[in-house]
């Protein structure tokens, strides 16, 4: 699926989802959408907006994820490398990094320390090419890992 548009897609949370009802090992057992070992390099996924979604193994390659939101959005085993994250809306609570390359992306530092905040950056590549190790407490300043 190269090249594949997703553009304004909406993969809606269920009507009786509540983040306040949200728990972490919950949404790996049922999320609402699952690529699973898909290969969607250079996929468009601008202005989308994505909740309870799950990407495992999945080659997302120079995606353009410009203007996205994301909900309860995970990331496992996926290659992120050179993606486009201007504008990205995320709730970093629900999201998960994890086993994930995402050299040279664009994405907001902030948002990678406040993924960090709540546990769920995990032996990740990020976008400066420093590691966040999955077995210490990482701080992520200025888009660095730094073991604290």
């Amino acid at each position: 699926m190269t090249d594949a548009s997703f553009i304004c897609s909406r993969f809606e949370c269920p009507d009786n989802y509540s983040t306040d009802d949200f728990e972490a090992s919950n949404f790996f057992e049922t999320p609402n959408f699952v690529f699973d070992s898909v290969k969607l390099e250079d996929a468009d996924f601008r202005d989308a907006y994505l909740c309870i979604v799950r990407f495992t193994n999945t080659d997302l390659a120079y995606a353009d994820f410009k203007n996205i939101h994301l909900s309860d959005v995970s990331f496992v085993g996926s290659n992120l490398i050179y993606e486009n994250y201007d504008g990205v809306s995320l709730v970093a609570s629900e999201a998960t990094l994890a086993n994930s390359n995402m050299s040279d992306t664009n994405f907001d530092s902030r948002y990678l320390d406040y993924i960090n905040d709540w546990k769920n950056l995990l032996n990740v590549v990020l976008p400066n090419d420093t590691w966040s190790n999955i077995y210490q407490r990482n701080s992520v300043q200025n888009g660095d890992v730094e073991t604290s």
